[in-house]
């Protein structure tokens, strides 16, 4: 809560891959609250639930075969879900590239 006596929520950009459009409203961008890459994701997923659907598993996990960055850190090579999202921070949520 702010000294104004307003609650304080951070406000995080999501950057969704073409795949994922067509379950936000064929928005390539929303604008969600949350201080943890698992806050961002709940949020998300109470708005556009086919996103978090595609993005989590039914363990909560970040399926093997999806990124998801804050800024330019995958958050898997931080503290997974528990990642910090700073306030305007960017979290894009990318599909993972494998080949040989």
């Amino acid at each position: 809560v702010r000294e104004d006596g307003d609650d304080f929520r951070l406000m995080v950009t999501v950057g969704l891959p073409s795949y994922l459009q067509q379950f936000a409203d064929g928005k390539e961008r929303v604008e969600v609250e949350g201080g943890t890459v698992a806050d961002v994701l709940d949020a998300l997923g109470k708005r556009y639930p086919g996103v978090r659907s595609r993005v989590v598993t039914e363990r909560g996990e970040i399926r093997p075969h999806i990124n998801v960055f804050v800024g330019e850190r995958n958050c898997r090579f931080e503290d997974g879900l528990s990642t910090a999202v700073p306030d305007g921070a960017e979290v894009l949520i990318l599909a993972a590239v494998s080949g040989g």
